[in-house]
């Protein structure tokens, strides 16, 4: 199992004593202590990385920020945790900022501190899962003749992430994630080979292998008599421009004799499709045949209102980081609220992603959300698992 290590930067002794007392209660008692950004550059320089940092917001106005830049350019850290008290617009813009240094905040730990909190925040980085990567390494991305093997060789296989009717506790789908089973290191995540796939022209290769294997499971669960289980396939934007596409698409369907309302095309990057003519017919054609199409993130990067007015999108996915920022004085809360309105009336479905502890749901629950997923409900698992574990849930929680 994964043992975390984390960097403490607080300026309160007492207020310092009772984070390390709630991590120590989750197993977590590797802890750097500092008080300053330059002291606690310092000190991992000489102890090495953490897997994330928890850091009182006002400090954020001192040193703190060379040092996050700093630690972040020099692979020491990669995830931020906000304590102290302070408005959630002050905690957004912290967050936003913590983004423009390379960082990914997990969420504000707000008063009073607990064991709870923190492992809500940092579940979506692998606590309590098998470690990929030794903590403080930074590791080597395949080339290109590893990966044209690995292909080859079938070693990349979907995870199925299942989505939830979170009024009923029914499952409702799962999305299709890439993972690459090698021999060597195990399960590896798309960060550790998809720039490399994506660099070589690879990405329809990658695409046909989840697509194929996940159609092969829903074709499986049909023979089987089981619960139907619709899937989500992740499409990035550039995809769409190639002809292809929808012949190898509906090829695929109609070998394994698999109706296409069965599948959802979930998009990234939809603003950078510009005005491209094949990528818009390619999705005119691939809702005429009956799949779904879902903006993916929707809210951040190049997801648009815009791009949800002019496209045939029939799902949109709110990107996690409104959850996971949002309480009862967010404006994130707002956005989501606001989301569930416009998704009735647009008639679209809308799923929120990030439920990371039972405070969301409860969340989501009181505002009328009725779709979500994220690692409380259910983890990324092989086709072999789903099979076993669906039928448990088939009557819901």
């Amino acid at each position: 199992m994964k043992s975390m290590k984390v960097l403490l930067l607080q300026d309160n002794p007492f207020l310092c004593s009772v984070i390390k007392t709630s991590l120590a209660s989750l197993g977590i008692v590797d802890v750097i202590e500092a008080s300053m950004g330059r002291e606690a550059l310092s000190l991992l320089r000489s102890k090495g990385a953490v897997d994330f940092a928890i850091c009182d917001l006002k400090l954020l106005g001192t040193d703190s920020l060379m040092f996050f830049g700093c630690a972040a350019k020099e692979g020491f850290l990669k995830s931020v945790m906000i304590s102290g008290d302070a408005d959630s617009v002050l905690r957004q813009t912290a967050s936003a900022l913590l983004k423009t240094l390379g960082l990914k905040c997990l969420g504000g730990l707000g008063r009073p501190y607990s064991s709870e909190k923190i492992r809500a925040l940092i579940t979506g980085i692998g606590f309590g899962e098998v470690s990929l990567f030794n903590v403080g390494v930074k590791p080597e991305l395949p080339g290109i003749t590893e990966v044209r093997r690995a292909l080859l060789d079938c070693e990349f296989s979907p995870y199925f992430q299942p989505k939830f009717d979170i009024q009923t506790g029914r499952v409702v789908g799962a999305e299709a994630l890439a993972r690459w089973i090698n021999p060597r290191q195990g399960v590896m995540a798309p960060a550790a080979f998809l720039p490399v796939i994506e660099s070589c022209g690879l990405i329809d290769e990658l695409f046909r292998a989840i697509f194929s294997q996940g159609l092969l499971l829903q074709k499986k669960m049909r023979q089987q008599g089981a619960i139907a289980l619709p899937l989500a396939f992740n499409l990035h934007a550039s995809q769409l421009s190639r002809r292809n596409l929808i012949n190898d698409i509906a090829g695929l369907l109609a070998f394994y004799e698999l109706p296409a309302s069965g599948v959802t095309f979930e998009l990234t990057e939809t603003g950078a499709l510009g005005n491209d003519s094949v990528a818009l017919e390619t999705l005119l054609r691939l809702r005429l045949m009956g799949c779904g199409l879902s903006m993916d993130d929707f809210g951040s990067g190049y997801s648009s209102m815009g791009r949800l007015c002019e496209l045939p999108f029939t799902e949109i996915k709110l990107d996690a980081r409104f959850l996971r920022d949002g309480d009862s004085q967010s404006r994130s809360l707002e956005v989501i609220r606001a989301s569930v309105s416009m998704a009735k009336a647009m008639n679209v479905t809308l799923v929120v992603e990030g439920v990371e502890s039972a405070e969301h749901m409860t969340l989501l629950r009181s505002i009328g959300c009725q779709f979500a997923q994220g690692y409380y409900l259910g983890k990324p698992m092989a086709a072999e698992s789903v099979v076993s574990w669906l039928p448990l849930r088939a009557g819901g929680a």
